[in-house]
């Protein structure tokens, strides 16, 4: 990393909660994993990264804008978030799990909810909080070129990971009411897609099917998304495919195929 004095572009700003933010004279940012100022280099690497990957393959602008990220955020804080309401990011450093911020996928995946945010306002409960997760761990696992999620945050627990996009879930009988478990359903049904469509296609369905969703969507409504999508991307022409592959994970749609609210909802907002 170079030619900045400060960790601060035209699409994120990190700062540190423990100590005043890096600033390298020669511009050159580069530190031992165990100094502070590490997890300030390596946030904003990788949520640039993830900005241009889905302003390159995507067309997607929605977040041009510097984005504020903290790191070692709270004090021994086991978690990471994006709020909607401040618009920025926080990385905890972790008690029981690692440092939250020295993990690739967890950045893309926070991310994500910032681009699923700032496209549709879902309801951050049921199946439509799960889908928001779900969207966040394929990406987040997309950038990385790998199924699991988390493997480096729960190390100490002797976990192999938080999360894997290739468990044997299956809806609606591992439905837990929890969004970050439910989440899997989707998320692994998109990793899926992944496999059975290659991921330029299966990338690009997943990202515009956020377009077709509503604030209480439900899996079938994201199915309804995706084909939806592939109508205007592709012509159809992976319809078929698409609902072979949700239905093995349990997503599948009604006898009787109603024009949804979410569907109603793209179709108005981008005369479509």
């Amino acid at each position: 990393m170079s030619a900045l004095s400060a960790l601060k572009g035209p699409y994120a700003k990190v700062i540190n909660d423990d100590v005043d933010e890096a600033s390298e004279a020669d511009g050159v940012y580069k530190y031992d994993k165990d100094d502070t100022h590490f997890d300030e280099a390596m946030v904003y690497h990788h949520l640039n990264i993830i900005h241009d990957y889905f302003k390159k393959e995507h067309g997607y602008n929605g977040l041009d804008k510097v984005m504020k990220a903290t790191v070692h955020y709270g004090t021994n804080y086991d978690n990471a978030f994006y709020s909607p309401w401040t618009g920025g990011f926080a990385f905890g450093d972790g008690n029981r799990l690692n440092d939250l911020a020295k993990e690739a996928a967890v950045i893309y995946h926070e991310y994500t909810h910032a681009v699923t945010g700032q496209i549709v306002h879902m309801q951050y409960a049921n199946e439509s909080g799960a889908m928001n997760e779900g969207f966040s761990d394929y990406f987040g696992c997309l950038l990385t070129n790998d199924p699991e999620l988390g493997e480096w945050t729960v190390k100490k627990l002797n976990k192999p990971y938080m999360r894997s996009l290739e468990e044997n879930v299956h809806y609606p009988e591992d439905i837990h009411g929890e969004v970050h478990h439910d989440g899997k359903i989707w998320g692994c049904s998109c990793w899926d897609l992944k496999k059975a469509l290659g991921t330029e296609v299966a990338s690009k369905l997943i990202h515009k099917c956020r377009y077709y969703l509503s604030y209480r969507a439900k899996f079938v409504d994201g199915l309804r998304g995706l084909i939806e999508a592939d109508k205007v991307l592709y012509g159809g022409s992976h319809v078929e495919k698409i609902k072979e592959v949700l239905a093995k994970r349990g997503i599948s749609l009604p006898a009787e195929t109603e024009v949804s609210e979410d569907n109603m909802r793209y179709k108005e907002l981008y005369n479509e």
